[in-house]
């Protein structure tokens, strides 16, 4: 039975990271980072980092020791931890709407949820780096951590700018949220 779960494992591992980066990852960050309120999001940032860093790394680094110990190398144990230790934002934002709950509660659980799949994507591309036998880590540490973020409100202010000059043409907005998402992380 274990060499089944060893070849799923396996099986996991050497998926095309770029397809699942590609195509998931861009529409589920851009829905759930334009519902939240910044405000408050601003206000309960240590909190949310709190609990997506920890939730995270625990997360990823106890299904890694787990597929460590049924024989997987330590890389890849890693990366398949960093696949499956993500939650669904999708999933946290559908069950909040039929619950009534504070604005307090809501905001840390999809700030969790949304900074939970980038910190995942962030350890995945550097495991991914040492697999790949890339020696530009550090770099790719920094282009993420920083970069990311730079671009990433470039490219929100950029988004906000159109969709104010555009305000009756709602199909060009919808084409333009629908757009913008995957430009921004292609870059």
């Amino acid at each position: 039975k274990s060499n089944y779960i060893l070849a799923d494992i396996n099986s996991w591992a050497n998926i095309n990271h770029h397809i699942m980066m590609i195509y998931f990852i861009p529409p589920l960050l851009f829905q759930s980072s334009s519902k939240i309120n910044f405000h408050t999001f601003h206000k309960l940032i240590y909190n949310i980092l709190t609990i997506t860093i920890l939730g995270v790394l625990i997360n990823t680094y106890g299904i890694a020791l787990f597929c460590y110990y049924l024989g997987t190398e330590w890389n890849i144990s890693v990366i398949v931890g960093c696949i499956l230790s993500a939650t669904d934002p999708v999933t946290i934002v559908s069950i909040m709407e039929n619950l009534d709950i504070s604005e307090f509660i809501h905001v840390i659980l999809e700030g969790e949820s949304l900074l939970n799949d980038g910190l995942s994507i962030f350890v995945f591309n550097i495991y991914m780096s040492y697999e790949t036998n890339n020696n530009n880590s550090e770099f790719i540490f920094l282009w993420m951590f920083f970069g990311s973020f730079i671009i990433g409100q470039i490219s929100y202010i950029t988004l906000i700018f159109i969709l104010k000059q555009i305000q009756r043409d709602k199909l060009l907005e919808t084409t333009l949220s629908f757009i913008f998402p995957f430009f921004t992380f292609y870059i």
